[in-house]
This record gives structure tokens, sequence and C-alpha cells, in this order.
């Protein structure tokens, strides 16, 4: 009897540990320009289906879409974050996915798709009707713990510590993909607007791995980081050196000024991808559009085959992550650094 009390003892206080958890919370008044990220604390873990996993995080790279939905005029009910690392704690006994308790995976902005509509059956499945997002419909990676789908996660590298992982999930993806749209050879000009932010570093990476010429544009202070990283380099305000010049442009950079600079950057026959989210519309001269026979082109998360690939160049050590950490308790003062244009490459956030 005596054991058997003991035992319960033990378990009982595993529970609690458990329980208890923080997640971050966005508080946004009528008014009020920015959200007010906050943590909150519950006593009631997510509780997984049967086709989900339950996560405990270990870190989660912070995006600047993840600041567009806390800015929003309406901003979740619930975390965001969709660059989370976690270990599978509960899986069910019938996943066929082949994880397991205690692999560590990650957890993308593609949440889910349902592999039936036309763009799933097509191969464009982060176009689904019926997709759900990380952090956007479902809670974010910016809690303790998650559930996930286990179709849909992706499994860490070994070569990889869970911090040069995360970013991977959707800055190493969406570079990758964009870089892919572009439908260069080698040998061809891409220039990156943007290119020593979160996306860019990966974008410069990426466009040499697969043998373009990356050029890269951005603030005067910011370019000695892009020719560390291998790229030419061109200041934003002095755009006049390179004119029609790139095969093809990336616009990484939030910034309306560059999608309306961008038709007069590309050579004919030239491409450009918008990635950013820019306030405000986007307009441009049509007659050189059509004249110059370019294409412009917006360009989400790739697919579940685009992040093998793009893994499979960092784990070839060809990508790399350029990261600071900080902690999930100063989760507030990492977006307002966000805000403030004060992160070279990315920022990821640890539990």
């Amino acid at each position: 009897m005596f054991k058997i009390i003991i035992l319960f003892a033990i378990l009982s206080r595993i529970v609690v540990s458990i329980k208890l958890y923080r997640s971050m919370r966005v508080i946004k008044n009528a008014g009020d320009l920015y959200g007010n990220v906050i943590i909150n604390q519950y006593d009631e873990i997510p509780i997984p289906k049967e086709d989900e996993l339950l996560l405990k995080m270990k870190c989660c790279g912070v995006c600047h879409t993840d600041l567009h939905l806390i800015d929003s005029i309406t901003p979740p009910n619930h975390s965001v974050g969709h660059e989370g690392v976690g270990e599978i704690i509960q899986i069910s006994a019938k996943d066929k996915s082949g994880l397991k308790v205690g692999d560590i995976v990650g957890v993308p902005w593609h949440y889910s798709s349902c592999g039936n509509c036309e763009y799933c059956i097509k191969g464009y499945e982060p176009l689904c009707i019926n997709r759900l997002s990380t952090g956007l419909d479902v809670p974010g990676a910016l809690q303790d713990f998650m559930v996930a789908k286990s179709t849909h996660v992706v499994k860490k590298p070994d070569k990889l510590t869970n911090e040069e992982f995360a970013p991977f999930l959707c800055a190493g993806v969406t570079t990758y993909k964009a870089l892919k749209e572009c439908e260069l050879i080698a040998g061809q000009r891409c220039g990156i607007v943007g290119a020593a932010g979160g996306l860019g570093s990966y974008a410069i990476q990426y466009a040499q791995a697969m043998g373009f010429i990356p050029i890269a544009i951005d603030l005067q202070h910011k370019l000695g980081f892009c020719k560390k990283l291998g790229a030419e380099t061109v200041a934003i305000n002095d755009l006049n050196t390179i004119r029609n010049s790139c095969h093809a442009l990336i616009i990484l950079a939030p910034s309306l000024s560059a999608y309306n600079e961008s038709i007069d950057l590309v050579k004919r026959n030239g491409k450009i991808v918008f990635v950013s989210l820019p306030n405000g519309k986007f307009e441009c001269d049509q007659s050189k559009v059509i004249f110059n026979h370019l294409t412009l082109k917006g360009s989400i998360v790739g697919t579940r085959e685009d992040m093998k690939e793009a893994l499979e160049f960092a784990n070839r050590g060809l990508v790399k992550s350029y990261i600071e950490t900080d902690t999930f308790d100063n989760v507030a003062n990492v977006f307002q650094k966000l805000r403030n244009n004060e992160i070279m490459g990315r920022i990821v956030v640890n539990f």
C-alpha cells in the first residue's frame, strides 16, 4: 500500500507540472496601432485528436507575418508562431506517420491541407481551399505545448540544432520556393530586396547554392552582413546602378516603394516574385509590364516536397541559419525589435 501511495504522489506531480503552461496572447483595443503581447498561464494543456500530436515546444522562430497578425485590426484570439520546434510527448497508437514519442519535429505555416481539392491534387497544397495555417487558423507555436498534424510536421534533420532548424520552417522554405518561381538558370542575376532580413539571409544562400548570382538590396548599414554571405550589394537609395539588370527579383521587404520600383530593376522578359506584405496598394506602369514582357507573381510557402528539398541544402551544409536568440518570457520585446527593424537575420525564442 505504501508503494502505491508513493507512486500516486509521483504521478500527481507529473500531471500538475504538465497541466500548467504558458501561451502568448494579444490585447488590442480600438484605436491601438499595435497589438500588446502578453503571456498567460493556463491549467489545461491542449488535447490532441487521433490524427494529431502533442508537442512540448523547444523553440520558435519569429516571423514578420506574426507581427502582421498581432498588429492587424482583429488579431487572432490565440498564440501565433509558425516556426515551432517541439518534442513529441503524445501520439496515437493508430498513427501511420512513422513518428514516435521523443522525436523532434517542426510545425510550419502550412498546418494542414485536405488532399482532395483541385489544388492539392495538382501539387499546389499551400493553395488548398480547406487549408489551415499555423497561428492564423489554429493556435501557433508560441506556447509551451501545442497540437499538430502528424501528416504535416517536419522531422528535424540530425545535423541541425533546434534553433537552427526553426527558421527553415518558414523563412527557409519560403525563399527557396520564391527562387524556384523565378525560373532562373545558373549564372543569371537575382535581385533580393530586403536581403539582410530573416528571409533574405536564406535567399542569398539558396541563390548561390542553386547557381544564381544574388544581388542584395537593403539599407546601407546592413549590406556588410550580406557581403559576408557572398552577395553583390546595392544600397536601397542607389538603385539606379542596377536598373534593367536583374533577370529576376524577389521582394522580401515589407515596403510598398520596393513593390513600385521593382519593374524598373529587371531586364526584359524578367520575373518579379512578391513575398512580403506591405500596407497599401501596389500600382505600376502597365505599359512597362506589357512591352517588356514582364511576369509578376506572388509566392507563399512551399509544399511539403519543397520543404524536403530546402532542408537537403541545409543538411549538406550549403545553407545555414544566422540567428539571434531570446527567451519566451521576453517575446513582447522581440516583437518590438521586429517592428523597429533592429534584427539582422532571424530571431528564435527558447522555452
